[in-house]
């Protein structure tokens, strides 16, 4: 989904750089960039909007899951520390960097702005991916961008280990916006 976001975006780009030109022998190059700001800021709350749907039919996947019955040992999630913590490639510098680039902070109150900070656990799964993200802290919007951030990581975790066998784990991280 994201890359046909993108692919848009790309587009409507292009295609506003092409009207700037023309635009721009009249004297009318402000108007242009005036409606490339709007439809661009229109294209990031739609695909906001878009996310936050996945979002939902995720977590409601996941509490279905919780549900359904599973085999007691296939489904404990480890919380204490095995041979090998779950590891993201990169690591924290590449999932702090994706955040950063990635998080939509249109819908925070820039008032609320100032240092907001919130606090995301979730379960690296066997596999690597990312499940039951839960995010907690100072303003519901940043709350739910960060998981939705998470969700889009593009790479999977190398997941912990105990005893060289691939186990569910816990894995945390803080995430704090200061205002520019």
């Amino acid at each position: 989904m994201k890359e046909k976001f993108q692919q848009h975006r790309l587009m409507l780009e292009t295609e506003f750089n092409k009207r700037q030109s023309e635009f721009a022998k009249n004297g009318l190059a402000d108007f242009v960039d005036q409606q490339k700001s709007y439809f661009m800021k229109k294209l990031d709350s739609v695909e906001n909007a878009a996310l936050v749907g996945v979002l939902v039919k995720v977590k409601n996947l996941e509490d279905l899951s919780k549900v359904l019955p599973r085999n007691s040992i296939d489904s404990k999630i480890g919380t204490s520390i095995g041979d090998a913590e779950a590891k993201y490639p990169g690591g924290i510098t590449a999932i702090r960097n994706f955040i950063s680039e990635n998080i939509y902070t249109e819908n925070i109150n820039t008032e609320e702005l100032a240092n907001l900070t919130t606090k995301v656990r979730f379960v690296v799964e066997r596999d690597g991916s990312v499940s039951q993200v839960k995010a907690s802290g100072d303003s519901a919007s940043l709350n739910r961008q960060s998981e939705i951030v998470l969700y889009l990581l593009p790479e999977k975790f190398s997941p912990a280990q105990i005893n060289g066998t691939p186990v569910r784990s816990y894995y945390s991280i803080p995430i704090t916006i200061a205002k520019n």
